[in-house]
């Protein structure tokens, strides 16, 4: 049953994943547990099972680490780190921002970076979103409709 288990997660399954965890007891969990993790960030094709099981696991320095490798999985996954890495979540969302505006160039990625500052707000870096505003005005400032984009935004 175990080794199923085991292939059934190798291939994406968050589900099997914690059926396999349940037929080991939290000792045996402790030896097991670091092996299956090895196996999944050497491969990063499993990097949509990769951060369920770091928040399963209480990982939160290691989800952190994995969301600066692939901030596309940030807004995702920003809400288990707030508590306890609060400004390390607006330094990876002000970077995400910025590597998302150079490579934009229509409406749609304006309205995507807009809706990036909005969760920034939201989630109480006001401060870094008003920043990150000038700077994005200031350095598009000949794209019309990134700029219009960013005017309905009020902070």
């Amino acid at each position: 049953m175990r080794k199923v288990a085991l292939i059934k997660v190798y291939d994406g399954s968050f589900e099997h994943y914690k059926e396999l965890k349940k037929t080991y007891s939290k000792d045996e969990w402790k030896e097991i547990y670091p092996n299956i993790l090895e196996e999944i960030e050497k491969t990063k094709r499993l990097w949509n099972l990769y951060p369920q099981i770091l928040i399963e696991e209480g990982e939160k320095k290691k989800l952190l680490e994995f969301l600066k490798k692939a901030p596309e999985y940030l807004t995702k996954y920003y809400k288990h780190l707030i508590p306890d890495y609060r400004f390390e979540v607006y330094e990876l969302f002000s970077q995400y921002i910025i590597e998302t505006a150079a490579k934009a160039s229509n409406r749609r990625a304006y309205r995507e970076i807009v809706s990036l500052l909005r969760q920034l707000v939201q989630i109480g870096g006001t401060e870094q979103a008003k920043n990150l505003m000038e700077r994005l005005k200031a350095k598009y400032s000949r794209r019309p409709a990134f700029l219009e984009e960013l005017a309905e935004l009020r902070i």
